[in-house]
């Protein structure tokens, strides 16, 4: 794959430097005391520093000017994407309330938004469905953030993926930024496979949402014909986060809450491991990551296709949380 708004060993740079970075904010929040600390809504078992998200979007600003892109569209996103990233680190530092969160994302995902759909027909209306999905990414890739590698080698398959898919069909600006998302992830993921080093935290994981939905919408609004692979990609995600949530709300509780319901935080209490739980979520997305990119042109996916990736994805996760509460039973029976 050539990249042209990017070299590739610039790519392999961007890499380094987060990695860098990584390890530079892990010393920090060691001598600051900044860690997540265990409790009955976390999935690890020791105090763990948390912020290396900071290191990666300082990257990631550092390098969007150059992808190629007109310079208000650019500034847009770059403005975006650090209004987030600056939000989700200072609830890291000093968590705050959900409805200033929210409405730091609603702007960033309509600035971001805005610049992508300028000049598109009807770009208002487009909009008004954009800004929620955007601001739904962000927050889902929150939620998925809660064990060893997952989010970051999730956001790593997906921006190899996007980059592949973004060349193929002529996009050389989308390609770079996608392939400067899989590059950061990866220099991330030195500190964060398990047994993790250091968490992302909420201005990585905000961040990367962010960025997973300019990269979707601006596939999109250039190939209306690539929104179902962008959809299947993140099917993973998109419906472990979307079943969790709504169970969660069917049953009274507050759903803006930490909590460890999961799937892939039940895998983890019944024994399997960050390791083994990541991977398997990790084959799902290469799966389909991999079929998109066989099959890499203007229409790698239709609707029925994507929708029956979505049924699959949802009996596995009903299963495997059946599954998951039988064990749970017995455990307490034993």
């Amino acid at each position: 794959m050539s990249i042209p708004a990017l070299p590739v060993r610039w790519i392999w740079l961007a890499a380094v430097m987060s990695w860098a970075a990584v390890g530079w904010m892990l010393i920090w929040a060691r001598r600051r005391g900044v860690l997540d600390l265990p409790g009955h809504r976390r999935s690890h078992r020791q105090a763990t520093p948390r912020g290396g998200g900071i290191g990666m979007m300082l990257v990631l600003l550092l390098w969007l000017p150059w992808i190629g892109w007109g310079r208000g569209l650019s500034a847009a996103v770059t403005c975006a994407l650090a209004s987030v990233a600056l939000i989700g680190a200072w609830d890291d530092l000093a968590p705050r309330g959900v409805a200033v969160r929210l409405l730091v994302h609603l702007a960033a995902v309509t600035l971001a938004g805005g610049a992508l759909l300028a000049g598109a027909h009807d770009s208002l209306w487009w909009l008004l469905l954009v800004v929620p999905c955007g601001v739904w990414s962000i927050n889902l890739h929150n939620f998925m953030d809660g064990i060893d590698g997952l989010l970051a080698g999730h956001c790593l398959i997906t921006g190899l993926v996007l980059a592949v898919l973004a060349d193929a069909v002529g996009l050389p600006s989308v390609a770079a930024l996608a392939a400067l998302l899989a590059a950061v992830c990866a220099g991330f993921l030195g500190f964060n496979w398990a047994p993790a080093r250091i968490f992302m935290g909420d201005a990585g994981s905000g961040g990367c949402g962010l960025l997973v939905a300019v990269l979707a919408l601006a596939l999109v609004v250039c190939r209306p014909s690539l929104l179902w692979a962008v959809l299947a990609l993140g099917s993973s995600f998109v419906v472990d986060a979307s079943l969790t949530l709504l169970q969660r709300m069917w049953r009274g509780r507050r759903w803006t809450q930490a909590h460890r319901e999961h799937l892939y935080q039940w895998q983890v209490r019944l024994g399997h491991g960050h390791a083994r739980v990541t991977l398997a979520y990790l084959l799902w997305d290469s799966l389909i990551g991999g079929w998109l990119v066989w099959h890499r042109g203007p229409v790698p996916l239709g609707p029925p296709a994507c929708l029956a990736v979505y049924l699959l994805a949802m009996l596995v996760w009903l299963g495997c949380k059946i599954r998951s509460l039988r064990q749970r039973r017995q455990r307490e029976i034993s």
